[in-house]
């Protein structure tokens, strides 16, 4: 689990920067309209969890995929709230279970609401829930909160 870590610590920077690209829409709507989303990070140990067709057909035409390397995703939910964000994980969690049902993956999520308009500190968040998740073995289990360690 250590080297997993070590990995996404390694490459951390080129995923931000990936997701910040990519999230320019969902940010600009956060601002000028008040309309908060949601990203979903998703880790998986057998890159063939990684199934965005798959998944894409499984989410709103709204909400985006990004992939960042053959073992890791985001997902972006738009126009979510602090209670909703949630349960637009667990739904993907849900659906990534029922393609890969033996296949063990991680999954964080954080809502924009939440940061205030920081979506730099946002994703480290959901980097540092993930390797949260990673850490404790928490499998398929949506982690959205911040755990003292």
């Amino acid at each position: 689990m250590q080297k997993i870590i070590q990995n996404l610590q390694n490459k951390r920077h080129d995923y931000y920067t990936k997701i910040l690209k990519e999230i320019d829409d969902y940010v600009y709507r956060d601002k000028r309209y008040n309309l908060s989303f949601s990203i979903a990070v998703v880790y998986a140990e057998d890159e063939s969890v990684i199934d965005t067709i798959k998944l894409q057909d499984e989410i709103r035409k709204t909400d985006k995929i990004i992939k960042l390397s053959n073992n890791l995703l985001c997902i972006v939910y738009d126009i979510t709230t602090n209670t909703t964000f949630v349960k637009s994980a667990e739904n993907s969690n849900k659906t990534l279970q029922e393609i890969h049902c033996k296949k063990n993956f991680f999954i964080s999520v954080a809502e924009s609401r939440e940061f205030n308009g920081n979506y730099l500190e946002m994703t480290n968040n959901l980097f540092a829930r993930l390797e949260y998740a990673i850490t404790n073995k928490l499998y398929n289990t949506v982690i959205y909160e911040d755990y003292i360690i």
